[in-house]
């Protein structure tokens, strides 16, 4: 039970670096949760586009994950291999991220979803947690860590016998139970994840 606890702490403490990290998801190349092409939109107005924040740098990318990094400090700066999930109509789906996000813990993976997940929304329990999989075997249950205004996180430490699988899959699979009694699945792109994950740098 100890070493339960103090995983969920560090997973805390994580979610907790990472805030300003999940910010960015929506600049970042996203993948489609369902194959079917979406219908072209309408043309929109101009819009001006948003600045770019100078504290921010896009780094390598691998596969369907692209490296970000936010300066947090002078010398210092909090790097992740990010990838946004979205649905046909361009909806946010999930967003996930991983890397080392404390000096003192290892590599941590997050995800955070959206409260409504479906057309007409109908939210998610919350409570009842999440089903994680690799290409749909294996499932286990994840409880989630944190919920704010936008979404509720959880965050999994990647011990090795984990991220071996990761690296040997195609999809990480997150089933979540809907307020309706039914459930939705995202699935979650592991490519270029080997790539992503060993070039990363634990910090100092």
């Amino acid at each position: 039970m100890d070493q339960r606890l103090s995983r969920l702490a560090a997973c805390r403490r994580a979610l907790a670096g990472l805030a300003t990290l999940a910010l960015l998801g929506s600049a970042l190349p996203a993948l489609a949760a369902d194959p079917t092409p979406a219908p072209a939109p309408a043309p929109a107005p101009a819009a001006a586009e948003p600045q770019p924040d100078p504290n921010t740098t896009l780094g390598e990318k691998f596969g369907d994950w692209q490296q970000v990094c936010q300066k947090v400090s002078e010398k210092d700066s909090l790097c992740g291999n990010v990838q946004e999930v979205k649905t046909k109509e361009g909806k946010l789906a999930l967003w996930a991220a991983f890397g080392y996000f404390q000096a003192n813990t290892g590599p941590v993976l997050i995800l955070r979803l959206p409260y409504d997940l479906i057309d007409p929304p109908a939210g998610f329990r919350v409570g009842n947690g999440m089903q994680i999989a690799i290409d749909g075997s294996g499932q286990i249950s994840v409880p989630v860590e944190i919920c704010a205004p936008g979404g509720c996180q959880l965050g999994m430490i990647l011990e090795d016998k984990f991220v071996a699988a990761l690296k040997g899959g195609n999809k990480l699979n997150i089933t979540v139970p809907l307020s309706t009694g039914q459930t939705a699945t995202i699935n979650l792109s592991l490519k270029g994840f080997t790539a992503a994950y060993d070039a990363m740098k634990k910090p100092q």
